[in-house]
């Protein structure tokens, strides 16, 4: 009796712990999305508009043979797009045109055309569908695109099966070659909720080759592109924020070009004087680097030859940053360089009175001044000396 008792209770709990397969999709069935692409089709009055969503699924069919990129074979991805006022309906429609369900556990690359940053509050609004999405990983890179969004991810690239895949590989290097770093999902959703004003890298097809180099400005109170900066403000921008690694600069010396390779850079803001109507910045960045070309007779080995190449980085790096600074607070108004959190971590009660008119409104931000400080220090000169002085031997 007791042997059938046990039987019984068995026999109930067993289907407790199948059901959790009955809701399941089989791997085959799954759309896996690598990258994203959105983009204004129309508008309809102020607030209504139509998406084109694009997303770009790997090719089942191709990805299991060796060819790369986009020599022979079938394509390694399929892009699938649909039109709607919500993403979240285009996604849905997507499966009409595809027997595979999306799913975006995978999911690399969201790129968005300036054509939607240009429109008051629609940025946030779209990226709402991916912050909320239980598959989607918060570190998920987010681009601005100059043409339309879903061109890009028709792009071919030769070293790689896929566009999103390319991209993403592209920018996991960064932090290393002086250009910015992507903006993630996370992090935007940290703008949004705080309205902080911030930049997303932008990148662009020129030529057939994909240019990551540049950046669009976005005010945080209404997440709208308000302007762009070009690769040099990019670069000067870096300098304020960032701790950079890699990259370079070229400079000049006794009309020679010189190419210094940035091995760190240390920003500094420090906040110098309090009155609202007239704040004062102080920037200092370190910079650290070695010298890895010169034209013409240089001798780097001497000290004085050194320092005055220093002293020509100095003047390079304050022009690059100073013209960044000038465009943020008179072009665009628009504090993207960091001097509000500057405030509110170190002089919180002073930020209360600063928030909400910081740069909107009263614009602070626009009449503050910052004083730049630049010290560089070449710590490496690279190979020998002689292989640049002409009639010189070894001894």
């Amino acid at each position: 009796m007791l042997k059938r008792k046990k039987l019984i209770l068995i026999s109930l709990i067993i289907p407790i712990f199948l059901t959790g397969c009955w809701g399941r999709v089989e791997i085959e069935n799954r759309g896996f999305v690598i990258g994203t692409a959105i983009d204004l089709e129309g508008k309809q009055g102020n607030e209504k508009y139509e998406l084109l969503m694009t997303n770009q699924l790997i090719n089942p069919a191709a990805a299991s043979t060796p060819s790369n990129g986009g020599g022979g074979g079938q394509k390694g991805f399929i892009n699938i797009s649909a039109k709607s006022e919500s993403l979240f309906t285009a996604s849905r429609k997507m499966r009409s045109s595809t027997n595979l369900i999306p799913y975006y556990q995978h999911l690399k690359v969201i790129l968005v055309s300036e054509e939607v940053l240009s429109e008051p509050g629609l940025f946030s609004d779209v990226m709402d569908v991916f912050v909320r999405n239980h598959e989607l990983r918060r570190g998920v890179k987010v681009f601005v695109t100059e043409e339309e969004a879903n061109k890009v991810l028709e792009y071919v690239p030769e070293i790689e099966k896929t566009p999103a895949m390319f991209l993403d590989k592209l920018t996991e290097n960064s932090k290393n070659s002086g250009v910015p770093e992507p903006k993630k999902v996370d992090r935007l959703q940290n703008n949004f909720i705080y309205e902080r004003s911030y930049f997303i890298p932008r990148i662009k097809l020129e030529s057939n080759e994909i240019v990551y180099e540049d950046a669009v400005v976005v005010q945080g109170s209404n997440n709208q592109m308000v302007g762009m900066l070009n690769a040099e403000e990019t670069k000067g921008l870096l300098y304020i924020i960032d701790n950079t690694k890699g990259g370079s600069i070229e400079t000049k010396f006794n009309g020679n070009l010189v190419a210094v390779e940035t091995s760190r850079t240390r920003p500094k803001i420090t906040l110098t004087k309090k009155d609202k109507e007239n704040l004062r910045f102080s920037l200092k960045v370190n910079f650290e680097g070695s010298i890895e070309e010169h034209f013409g007779k240089v001798n780097v080995l001497k000290e004085k030859t050194i320092a005055e190449i220093e002293t020509a980085v100095e003047k390079d790096i304050k022009k690059m940053v100073e013209r960044t600074i000038e465009k943020a607070k008179t072009e665009y108004e628009v504090d993207v360089i960091g001097l509000g959190e500057v405030i509110r971590e170190h002089h919180y009660d002073l930020w209360t009175t600063l928030v909400d008119n910081w740069d909107r409104g009263e614009n602070y931000f626009s009449k503050s001044t910052v004083d730049v400080t630049v010290e560089a220090n070449i710590t490496s000169t690279g190979a020998s000396n002689r292989i640049k002085q002409k009639g010189k031997r070894d001894e």
